[in-house]
């Protein structure tokens, strides 16, 4: 059994919650939310001090930088070890707001002991002088359901970004004609609605096994959207749960899923190529299900020795 570290905590937003989730319970942290609305600045004014006082490591999940100069700052006073968890947004901010959130903090990371990023491309965006204290952390792998048999059915996570072409991905499932019925989870009002012959179900947000049972029993996921971090967890989801997918392509998750067939990917976000995905995905299920397995076996396998070589690390240090 792998060891977990003691006295520490993990302190996040509630709303980017997953990741975290899983990789508090893995290692044996605390977690404590941030409720993670606006204003920002009076949530993480609301630090837990005295748990802080006692924690010999501290995680802290950097979609923002709020949180992290108060981490720094409340460090010197407690002097705990200090790992960040920076999420793609705070790096490469894509909008008005994450930059000025953002931006003005990154100088910060200096101060921190450990750095974790989600993938290896992200790497390149941190300063030279800081990438000795950078760790490389996918997901934690996620327990996946059997196949019950629930049908030929296609589920869509949505993030709710306004970009998520949710209306082409439909129009494209009825056009493609070979499924019948759409899951479509996120922050939509629960609802039943028909297009066609295909059933459309709404079913706003999902407790964590419910969901994850709805991923690894239906036929196909797609997730496609132009901001590669609100799908990049649904890619995983899926992977550990043998759950065939298409996503939007970007370079990040094309080296990530590389043996993947290319036509799992969508560079065009047009009916005619995600008609062709689909259409290709349901004659080539039992092969693209072969594919996947095979890669679940070699990323699960990697991710497990980067937490065993995390715990190494944090182990080595607050010792």
């Amino acid at each position: 059994m792998r060891e977990t570290i003691k006295e520490g905590v993990f302190i996040a937003w509630r709303k980017i919650a997953s990741r975290t989730r899983d990789l508090s319970r893995r290692l044996g942290l605390k977690l404590i939310f941030l409720r993670g609305f606006p204003p920002y600045i009076y949530e993480t004014l609301k630090l837990p001090l005295d748990i802080l006082s006692n924690a010999k490591i501290v995680f802290l999940q950097i979609p923002q930088g709020l949180l992290l100069f108060d981490g720094i700052m409340l460090k010197k006073i407690y002097d705990y070890f200090l790992v960040a968890d920076v999420h793609t947004g705070f790096l490469l901010p894509d909008s008005y707001k994450l930059k000025v959130l953002n931006l003005q903090f990154k100088s910060l990371l200096r101060f921190v002991d450990l750095i974790i990023v989600h993938n290896y491309d992200i790497v390149n965006f941190i300063s030279s002088e800081l990438r000795d204290k950078v760790h490389v952390l996918y997901d934690p792998p996620i327990n996946y359901f059997k196949w019950r048999g629930f049908g030929d059915y296609i589920i869509i996570p949505s993030s709710g970004h306004s970009d998520e072409p949710i209306d082409i991905v439909i129009r494209s499932i009825e056009k493609a004609g070979v499924f019948d019925r759409v899951y479509i989870t996120g922050p939509h009002k629960p609802r039943k609605m028909k297009l066609g012959k295909i059933s459309i179900i709404f079913t706003g947000f999902l407790p964590l096994d419910k969901y994850l049972e709805l991923v690894s029993n239906c036929k196909l996921l797609i997730a496609l959207s132009s901001r590669e971090f609100s799908f990049l967890r649904a890619a995983w989801e899926a992977l550990c749960s043998n759950t065939p997918f298409i996503l939007s392509y970007t370079r990040t998750l094309r080296k990530i899923y590389s043996t993947l067939p290319v036509w799992a990917f969508i560079k065009t976000h047009s009916t005619d190529h995600i008609t062709r995905s689909i259409v290709t995905a349901y004659r080539k299920y039992d092969e693209l299900v072969q594919s996947i397995s095979a890669l679940r076996k070699k990323l699960i396998e990697h991710a497990e020795r980067q937490l065993d070589e995390l715990l190494k690390i944090v182990s080595t240090r607050i010792s």
